[in-house]
């Protein structure tokens, strides 16, 4: 619907309340269970760059994955490292 703001559900609801909540339980489920969490939102993909990284305010783009990519892979080395 256009006449709903991009940071808002179509209740009204802001986006970002939802996925802090949503960030909040994987992190807490991740520590019960001793998983690792990559967060995109560690990524600065919105300061500066967003019409670089992102291609709706909210998802990557083709460069926004490569960025993240390197978030993970990064995180990878780290635990084999440990291996």
């Amino acid at each position: 619907d256009e006449n709903v703001p991009k940071n808002k559900m179509s209740d009204g609801t802001p986006l970002t309340y939802v996925l802090d909540d949503y960030r909040s339980a994987l992190q807490e489920k991740a520590v019960e269970y001793g998983f690792t969490v990559i967060d995109g939102s560690e990524l600065d993909l919105k300061t500066g760059t967003t019409e670089f990284l992102m291609f709706d305010d909210v998802h990557p783009n083709p460069a926004g994955h490569s960025l993240y990519a390197q978030l993970i892979y990064a995180e990878i080395e780290k635990h084999l490292s440990d291996l």
